[in-house]
This record gives structure tokens, sequence and C-alpha cells, in this order.
């Protein structure tokens, strides 16, 4: 069994990459590629010291000054195409795969890995105000979206995935950040690169190329095109968590400065070089030739076939239409024919009678089509039937804008990895493995499998599921209520019996799951769910498991600080220490590894992770942890872990509420023939958090199974 996806071109890796379940290799040869390249370009560069204050400002003052006459040219593109709506469309096209992706250098930064790591928290915190804090569609991508929208042009970035298709764009716009997007694959060997990239990109302030929009970027000059500032608050948080997350780093891994270095000034000169070819290409669409001769490029294929019967110029449409043809001859041809009266749009049948309803045509062009043709008519000297001086003019360069910018890859072409023979993993290693995003193929095959069987042991106990048996809009509000009195009325009969050992015990028992809190929600840390209308509270609980980025409320930390009190300290959870104590069994770990393995998959198991969620966000409300507060206190234990959580996944306002809210985005949107189906793998996920024992049958299946994989 093998993957099959394979991109070789900047934008095909970009296309891979916005799917957050595509893996590439797992790093052997692809991250060497990756430092080379990155040391390469830093080498022809001045190295810094990254947490050096004198030093970090005199290198900022360098990039600026360099930026500075991207600016001038940037502002010249913009007085010279005010009111050209051409040249701002094609400006936004050609910026928003760079505009709509920032924040996916940090997507994976912060894992259970490291989650208790303050470098990592303050790159959280980033992460956080690029994708609006949780917040559905307040993204600093869905503040340009809106204004694709508003120049309907959203067919190119509605989806990441159309984006990468959308053919206006030049092929070159994909190369930087499909590069970061790619590096973000590899978070841990590639982590001081990120974070040099990050440093650059929140250091320097508005990139001047957004200035080519002109008016029409409007209030986005300020915070939101920023990635210095927080684009809610318009604070300088972002650029300080950079710095921040860099002097941390660095203090945890002292050797790996130069990469922090390196990182940074690979980043600078990939975004000195988007705004010297963007700005050239945008220069070039001044001449309203450029845009139709693009135009007739994209649209060549599905034109020959229909105009086998038309001529111009003693010659057919299909000849003009040719591979390797010139689309400005064919430019020329037009300027000369009965379909363009230069100068004069609303009299040439190029673009009314033969657009018409009754046309040969109709339909055939798209409204912005359309404005691209009517502008190139309008710049006809009158009278002029072929163009003189402006047809030798475009001899002079390539025949198309997108030319100007073709590819040119800052990364090698990757391959999907061969999967090979799973790793006959246990328990143990299997979670010291899965605790890190940047796995090899063998590990994420046993991730994939073991989530897929544990799913299909807790389909078998779905006729226990107190969820009610169909979804219904206002279904899930009343029924977290009757739950939450259900569990305090337990909590009210229970007793406070619990003995100091068993307060221990039980404990130190859970600190494999409690320590990578918030785990099954860890691919709705990819900006594109985290800012959706179904993915947003759950962004926003991890956000909240985490700290929200503060160590001393980072969720694990505390758990950390409780056991530590009870018991001998413990080893860091990513330690063979951890994984092989003594003090744990096997059972303490089964849990956790399927957290870790559906935490992968938030596109594949996205019904079942939102009724985990559930399940998990409303288990100990108003009874398990009060319960454990009173045998806490009794014993002279701290509570904060507990008080913390019993506030925190209330049902009215906190995660329990949220996780609903969730359910409901997803279900709502839902036809009505799918919400059966949908709905029984919600429950299955809520049933997930606690699956009933396999049965000897089943555990004779599953080792069947397992060991015929393996083989």
């Amino acid at each position: 069994m093998a993957t099959t996806s394979t991109a070789t071109g900047s934008r095909a890796l970009f296309r891979a990459l916005v799917d957050p379940e595509w893996r590439p290799d797992d790093g052997t040869g692809l991250t060497a590629s990756l430092r080379r390249r990155v040391h390469a370009v830093a080498a022809r560069a001045q190295m810094f010291d990254p947490t050096t204050p004198d030093a970090l400002r005199a290198v900022e003052t360098v990039s600026l000054e360099r930026l500075s006459v991207s600016r001038e040219r940037a502002l010249g593109v913009a007085a010279s195409s005010a009111g050209d709506d051409q040249v701002v469309n094609k400006a936004l096209l050609d910026l928003a795969p760079f505009t709509l992706t920032t924040g996916f250098a940090l997507a994976n930064l912060t894992g259970p890995w490291n989650a208790e790591q303050p470098y990592a928290l303050a790159a959280l915190r980033i992460l956080a105000a690029d994708v609006g804090h949780g917040q559905p569609l307040s993204s600093r991508a869905d503040s340009y979206l809106e204004i694709l929208r508003r120049r309907r042009l959203i067919d190119a970035g509605a989806h990441l995935q159309q984006t990468a298709a959308d053919a206006r764009i030049c092929e070159g716009a994909f190369a930087l950040p499909a590069a970061l997007m790619l590096m973000a694959r590899f978070p841990e060997s590639c982590a001081g690169f990120l974070l040099g990239a990050t440093l650059y990109l929140r250091s320097v302030g508005l990139l001047p190329v957004y200035l080519a929009l002109g008016d029409e970027a409007g209030d986005l000059r300020g915070p939101v095109l920023d990635l210095g500032r927080d684009p809610r608050s318009g604070g300088p948080g972002p650029r300080e968590a950079a710095v921040e997350a860099v002097r941390e780093f660095v203090a945890a891994y002292p050797s790996r400065g130069a990469e922090v270095s390196a990182g940074y000034l690979w980043c600078r000169a990939g975004v000195e070089t988007l705004h010297d070819r963007a700005l050239n290409v945008l220069e070039r669409w001044a001449d309203p030739a450029e845009a139709v001769i693009d135009l007739f490029r994209r649209r060549r294929r599905e034109a020959a076939v229909y105009h086998d019967g038309s001529a111009l110029g003693g010659k057919t449409l299909q000849h003009f239409f040719a591979p390797g043809a010139d689309p400005a001859d064919l430019l020329e041809q037009l300027a000369a024919s009965r379909y363009v009266k230069p100068g004069n749009p609303d009299r040439s049948p190029l673009v009314n009678g033969l657009i018409s309803t009754r046309g040969g045509m109709f339909r055939i062009f798209s409204t912005e089509d359309v404005a691209v043709l009517r502008r190139w008519i309008l710049a006809l000297p009158n009278g002029s039937r072929g163009g003189g001086e402006h047809r030798e003019g475009l001899r002079d360069g390539p025949r198309d804008g997108s030319a100007l910018w073709a590819d040119d890859p800052l990364v090698p072409a990757v391959a999907g990895e061969p999967v090979g023979d799973p790793a006959r993993l246990g328990i143990r290693e299997a979670y010291r493995s899965l605790l890190h995003r940047e796995t090899g193929a063998a590990e994420h095959a046993y991730a994939v499998r073991y989530a897929a069987d544990w799913l299909a042991r807790a389909a078998q106990g779905l006729s226990r599921c107190p969820l009610p048996a169909a979804w219904e809009p206002a279904v899930l509000a009343p029924w977290l209520q009757e739950q939450h009195e259900r569990q305090d009325a337990a909590f009210q009969a229970g007793s406070d019996s619990l003995t100091e050992e068993r307060l221990k015990d039980d404990s130190l028992g859970l600190a494999p799951l409690v320590l990578i809190d918030g785990a099954w929600l860890i691919g709705f840390t990819s900006p594109d769910l985290a800012t959706s209308v179904v993915g947003y509270p759950l962004f926003n609980t991890y956000w909240d498991e985490l700290g929200n980025g503060v160590i001393a409320e980072n969720h694990p930390r505390i758990y950390r600080d409780l056991i530590d009190s009870m018991v001998p300290a413990i080893a860091e959870t990513g330690s063979a220490g951890f994984a092989h104590d003594p003090r744990l069994s096997d059972g303490n770990f089964a849990l956790p590894v399927f957290w870790l393995s559906i935490g992968r998959l938030p596109r594949t198991h996205q019904p079942e992770i939102l009724g985990l969620n559930l399940a998990m966000e409303l288990s100990g409300v108003g009874g398990g942890y009060r319960s454990t507060r009173q045998a806490l206190k009794r014993f002279g234990y701290s509570t904060l872990f507990v008080d913390l959580h019993n506030t925190i996944d209330n049902i009215a306002t906190g995660h329990s509420a949220w996780a609903a809210a969730g359910i409901d985005a997803f279900m709502t949107d839902l036809p009505g023939p799918a919400r059966a189906a949908a709905w029984e793998r919600v429950r299955t996920g809520f049933v997930a958090l606690n699956p009933p024992p396999l049965t000897r049958k089943q555990q004779l299946s599953l080792t069947f199974r397992r060991k015929a994989s393996a083989r």
C-alpha cells in the first residue's frame, strides 16, 4: 500500500498541502534538502544573533531598507492603475496564495510533544491572532476574501483548492507560500527555520506589495494585512510573540540559533522575490492587451474545439488557438476585424452582439472577461486596425504576464511517501511516537488503523449512547441541561470515601491522557478549519486547553504540577522515561493513543471528533470534577485543575456549549437524507470516550487483522 499523491511544482504542492491529512515524505531526504536551500540563501547574507535586541534591530532596519524600493514601485503601480480594475484584480489574484495562507507556517508548531514549552505557546498566540482568536470567518484571510467578494473574484479563494486551481494566478505566486506550508509539515526538524521566517514576517510590518492594491485595500492597510499586528486589536502582539518564541526556542535549543537566522534571511529573500516578480507582472498589466493575451492563453484549449469554421486574416480560428500559437497574433487580427471598433467597445460586436442571448458566444465570457476585452478595445487608437507600435511592443517580452512570473520552486518536488509495512508498535511506543506531528508513514498507518478499530468498537455500544436518537436543530441545549442535572444528582448521592493512595494512583494513571489535553483537536489548528463555522469552537477549545498560549494557565503544566506534588516527579511527556514509567499500565495509554490517532484525521473523522469532543467536555462538569475537588482538598492538594475545568467546560458558555454548537453547525449544513448517517457517526464519537470492552471474538479478530497487516 502506498500513497499516490505527487507534487511536482509549487501550484501542485500548494494544492496538496491545503489538505491537513496529506503526507509528504517523512523528512529524511526532504528536510535535508530544505535545510540546504535555506542555508544557501543565508550564506549569501550576514548571519545574526536573533536573540540579541541590537542585532535584531539592525537586521530589521536593513530589511525595511531593502523593501523601500518595492514600496516606491508598489505606490507607482497603485497611482498608475487608479481606476483600472484589471490591474487591481490581477494584484488581488496574485497575492491571494500568500495572503490566504500566512498562518499555515504556524499551524503545526505546537502539539502534544511541546505543549508545555514557552516557545510553542508563543507561536500558538500568533496563530490564534491570525485566525481571529477562534471566531468564525474573522481571520486575516477572511478579511482578504471580503475584498475578493466585492470584486466578484471570490472563486479564487472561496476554498484554497480553488485558489490553487485558478489559472488567472501566476505560477510563481505559489512558490513562497508552498515552501512555507511544506516546511510547516516538519515542525520539529524545521522549527528554527519556521520561527526565523515568522520573525521576519512579523517584524517588517505591512509588506509594500499590498500597496499595489491602491484604494481597494481600504482599512486592510491597517492591522489586517500587517502581520506584526493583531488584526482585531491593532496591537503589536504577533511581533512581540515572534520575538518571544525565538528567544525561548534558542534558550531551549542553544545550538539551533543559526537556524533561526537562516530562516529569517531565507524568508526575506523569498518575500523580496515575491515583491519584484509580482510588480513586474502588474507593471506589464498596465498594457490592456496583456490581460487579453492572458485570457486567450487560458481559454485556448476549449476555444479550439468550436472554431474550425471561423476565419480571421485568411486563417481558421483554430490556427490561432493551436498549441504554440502566439496569442498576440490573434489579438492583432481581432483588432483589424469587423468584431472590434477601436476605441468604441459599445459598438464592437465582440462584446455586445456576439455575447448576447441570441449571439453565438452567449455566456462564453464571464463578466470579468468582458471587462478585460472592453478595456483593451477602449485603449485601441481610433481608426487603427492593427496596433502598429503597440503590436511591436508586445514582441519585446513574453506573450503574457504570467510568463514573467513562472514557477521557480523554493523547495524540491515532493512525492507521497510509500507506507510500507506498518510498524508493530507496542502501545507505549505508539504513544511516544504519535505525540509528534512529524512521524513516518508506518506510524501514521498505525494511527489510521488504531482510530478505525477504536471507532468500530465504539459503534458496538451505540445502544447505550445517551445522546438523542435523532438530531433536531434545538435538541442539544435541553439535553445538555438534563445531563448536567444528572451529573449533579450523582455527585450529591456519592460518598467522599476515596483514600489518598487511590487518589494518587488514579491521578497518576490519568497523566498520559491529561498531559495531552486537547490532542483530539490538534487537526483544527489548520487555519482553514480553525476559522470555519464548524471548526472555530474546536480551535477555541484547543486554544483554551493550552492556556491561551500562557504557560501559567497551560492545562498540561497545571496537571504536571499537581502530579509532582503527589508522587515523585514524572518524566517529560515525550520521553522514554514517561512512556515506560512502571507506575503506569499499558491500559493508561489506550485512550490517549486514540486521541493522538484521531486528531491526525480532522476531515476523515470530523463527525466522530465532534461527538468525542462533546463527550470529553461534558464528562466531569457538575459531578466528577466536584468529587475530585473534595478529595484533593481533603488531602491538602491543589484544586486548581478541577476548579478550572468545572468552570471552563460549563454547559452555558463554556466548552460543553461550544461542543454542541460545533455539532449543530455541522448537522445544519447537511441535507436531510444525510443527517441520519452523520448523526450516527457523531454518536459513535461520543461513545468512543468510553467504548464497551472487546468481546473475546472481537479481540481475536483484531489480533488477526493486525498481524495480517504487519506481514
